[in-house]
């Protein structure tokens, strides 16, 4: 059983912070593919450059603050006698 444990910690893991490792992990693509680390100069602009454009994109499809501000106001909303769409979404 401990193995069933392990992996779900890892799914877990990968899950909360799968933005980071995905940033990461481009951000080294794009450094070896500008000749490996041997310009330096040219090699920091590009990482820089893609960094701030993964950061942008990162704000501009994040959610903004919630249309309903308290618990008490969805069940409110869903008790009522129109019809409720619900999103439920998660930025991790």
């Amino acid at each position: 059983m401990p193995v069933l444990r392990y992996n779900a910690a890892m799914l877990e893991f990968f899950n909360q912070y799968s933005a980071v490792i995905v940033v990461g992990v481009s951000l080294l693509l794009v450094a070896f593919a500008t000749n490996g680390f041997r310009r330096r100069k040219k090699t920091l602009i590009v990482v820089a450059v893609t960094l701030a454009v993964l950061t942008l994109g990162y704000f501009q499809v994040r959610t903004g603050p919630s249309s309903v501000p308290v618990a008490v106001a969805v069940d409110d909303a869903l008790t009522g006698n129109r019809p409720v769409l619900m999103e439920v979404y998660s930025d991790f």
